[in-house]
This record gives structure tokens, sequence and C-alpha cells, in this order.
């Protein structure tokens, strides 16, 4: 494995408005824990440290779900303003935990069909290809979790507040390397993926 040092940021903030009385999706059952412990312990099992999570909406029970991993968690104060704020908050922390990092995985805690061999991957292919931009592919189109290296932090941090990992993943696809991630489309924004999830 490669011998770069990769941080993940574990995006757990949104009040996921369209889950309706059912959410924060990130507190919904999937084979019996949340899928933020789910998504948290695919992180954990990986190459990848510092982890940092990212929570909004009902924080304290959140945090409660990561408790027991390896995981710094953070309070995004202005998460009602969107996925950018997010991102900004989980660098700046992990730059605070490490100066040195040579990058970050941005992932989600909805996409129960990732593994910690994705994310193994991801970080390979960088090391491998040399590439700033390391995305994942499904659907026909290019997406999260991605890997950002470290000169790329600063266009992370300014990205506008309601735009995500996927707004610079489009700016830089001319570089950037690309892997699949089987069953990445599945992702749980409405009640009804969440019930054909469960089927």
């Amino acid at each position: 494995m490669s011998n770069l040092k990769i941080g993940i940021v574990l995006l757990a903030a949104g009040a996921s408005t369209r889950m309706g009385e059912s959410g924060p999706k990130q507190l919904l059952e999937y084979h019996g824990k949340t899928l933020l412990k789910h998504a948290g312990e695919i992180a954990a099992a990986s190459v990848c440290r510092p982890l940092i999570a990212v929570t909004g909406f009902e924080s304290d029970r959140t945090a409660v779900e990561l408790a027991d991993l390896p995981f710094q968690t953070i309070y995004n104060p202005d998460w009602p303003d969107g996925m950018g704020t997010s991102i900004r908050e989980g660098l700046a922390a992990m730059l605070r935990h490490d100066e040195q990092i040579d990058g970050a995985i941005i992932m989600l805690c909805d996409q129960p069909l990732l593994t910690t061999e994705i994310l193994n991957d991801l970080v390979q292919t960088a090391a491998d290809k040399k590439s700033e931009v390391v995305a994942s592919t499904y659907g026909g189109a290019a997406g999260v979790p991605a890997l950002f290296a470290r000169s790329l932090f600063d266009e992370l941090l300014k990205l506008p507040p309601d735009h995500g990992a996927r707004t610079l993943i489009k700016s830089h696809q001319d570089s950037a390397s690309f892997i699949p991630f089987p069953g990445g489309e599945t992702d749980i924004d409405t009640l009804q993926s969440y019930i054909n999830l469960q089927k």
C-alpha cells in the first residue's frame, strides 16, 4: 500500500429533509446498525488516518454512533447553509490534526454499498498515478467518495456553502483518475430509496 498520508472527512451533518419524518438518514438502521455507524466502520478499517466526522443536525445523537471508533467528531454550526461548510470544517480539523497530510477523502454516510477496498483503492490510485483527484464512478457519472490532494485544499476550503465535492471533481476532471464503485448509485436520499434498500 502507498505511503501517502490520506485522511477521511465523513459528512454527517444534514437534516435529510427529503426523508420526511424518518430522517435524519444517518441514524436509519441498516443491517442492525445505523448508516453512520456502518460508514464509520468502513472508514475505520481503511488505511486512512486521521478520521474526521462532521456533525450538525442532532449532533449529540450522531456523535454517539462513532464514539467507539477512531474518529474525531467536529460540530459544524453552519450546517444548515450546505455541504460546503461541512467540508470546510472537516478539512480545517484535519489540518489542525496533521499539517503534513497529503490528501483527504470526502465520503458520505448514505452509500451503504461502499467498501473499505474502494477507499483503499482511491489511495493506491492517487499514489500510482500522482493524480490530484481520484473519484468514484457509478451511474454514468463521477462522485464521492473522492480523494483530493493537499494541493486542492484551498479550493475545497473556498467551496460555496451549497456546493459539494462534485463541483471540484468536475473542474479537475481532465486531470483526474477514476475507479469504479459498483453500487455507488445506491444512496439513501428519500424514504422510498430506504425502503428499496431494505428489500
